[in-house]
């Protein structure tokens, strides 16, 4: 899958470490064999554990220290603390490290704080906290975040505006071989957002056709 310089083949597949337990040799193994992604970080992913009295590293780890790998993040506030996004950023760059909203359905639709809602799959899922949570709140059921609003927090982690909007347009736009997109230049589509001082959605293009020039709601993150 990838080329002498490491870069994604001919066939244009990004192969990505998703939800496992594979510990650091493994995810070796893996890159040697085409991978060079994380799904994610640290959401589904195994960090760093104990065998015996030996600490083992794991997909986190792997993630943050092998240059092969690029990672995503749910920067949605909740999924990562500030100080997660501040360390991922400082181990990748923003060439390396792109935000991704793994949202649900409920992302394009107006939730209601502490309101039972059922995704298309069946399971139920409670709207709290400015997250989707599992009904007995041990942990979250799927994100509802914007990528402005994953922008907005990537710069409140302190990561400079700039590179906040390259991790969430240039850099996925790379990663995954997308043409035409991710950059504002000759030959790229006209897709485009405009932000207000606060980084919230005030117009928005697609391939040069203003689609609708209302703001987005401000939320609480």
């Amino acid at each position: 899958v990838l080329d002498e310089r490491g870069q994604i083949g001919p066939c244009g597949i990004v192969a990505s470490a998703a939800h496992t337990d594979a510990d650091y040799d493994t995810m070796a193994r893996a890159v040697m064999n085409g991978f060079s992604d994380v799904t994610h970080l640290y959401s589904g992913c195994s960090s760093v554990v104990r065998r015996n009295a030996f600490r083992v590293a794991g997909v986190v780890e792997a993630g943050l220290e092998m240059s092969a790998l690029t990672v995503q993040v749910i920067a949605d506030g909740c999924h990562l603390p500030l100080p997660l996004l501040r360390l991922i950023y400082r181990c990748k760059g923003a060439d390396r490290m792109y935000a991704v909203t793994d949202g649900l359905e409920f992302s394009a639709a107006e939730q209601k704080e502490g309101t039972l809602y059922t995704q298309l799959n069946g399971q139920p899922c409670l709207y709290e906290d400015g997250v989707m949570k599992l009904p007995d709140r041990h942990a979250f059921a799927g994100s509802v975040a914007t990528m402005s609003r994953l922008v907005r927090t990537l710069v409140r982690a302190g990561i400079p505006l700039a590179d906040a909007v390259r991790m969430a347009t240039d850099t996925p736009a790379r990663r995954v071989r997308a043409r035409g997109k991710g950059r504002i230049a000759a030959g790229y589509d006209a897709d485009i957002l405009l932000l207000d001082d606060s980084l919230h959605v005030t117009l928005v293009m697609a391939g040069g056709e203003i689609l609708t020039e209302q703001a987005e709601e401000k939320d609480v993150l």
